[in-house]
């Protein structure tokens, strides 16, 4: 990593957006914590041990961003998610000490927490989409398309003073719940 240092470089952008999306019901029901493990190994040490090995360039740059993506479901419960909600939860907190400890490189980091949208990821469930737009304040969902705008405005040099922030971009979707 020493001739990392070396290289110049004026920003770096880092998105966080790996996501694992299982039921983990408690132990005593299944016996088997390997899902609640890896829900964490996605979610949370990936992230640690990406910016841990990246610090020589984060010092070296003139201004880091990093974006991670968590969930609205930490604002709230859902039957036997104890892994995939606990392991966002701990992101959320982790993207917070990521801004503390590495803010004086001039590092910025931020959590996105969206709310339900199809994707491969929940199987395109119809169902639960209709019902999560009945609580929906606006009567919509939001699109990954909406979520990757929302990641490049926030990499813009108009939001660097943003860091440490938790930000519920759900459609109003946490309020109606």
């Amino acid at each position: 990593m020493d001739e990392l240092e070396q290289v110049p470089l004026n920003e770096i952008h880092i998105v966080h957006a790996a996501g694992q999306y299982e039921k983990t019901p408690l132990l005593t029901e299944s016996g088997d914590p390997s899902l609640f493990k890896q829900h964490f190994d996605v979610h949370v040490f990936l992230i640690y041990e990406l910016i841990s090995s990246l610090v020589p360039l984060i010092r070296s740059a003139q201004q880091t961003a990093l974006i991670t993506i968590s969930t609205n479901l930490t604002e709230r419960a859902n039957r036997d998610s104890y892994g995939y909600i606990a392991s966002k939860a701990a992101l959320e907190s982790l993207t917070k000490q990521f801004a503390f400890n590495l803010g004086q490189y001039n590092f910025q980091s931020n959590c996105l927490c969206p709310g339900y949208f199809l994707s491969n990821m929940n199987g395109f469930n119809e169902e639960i989409e209709e019902r999560v737009m009945d609580n929906s304040p606006t009567g919509k969902r939001l699109t990954p398309e909406q979520l990757a705008r929302a990641i490049v405005a926030l990499f813009h040099a108009d939001f660097h003073g943003l860091t440490g922030a938790k930000i519920q971009f759900d459609g109003g979707n946490t309020l109606g719940f």
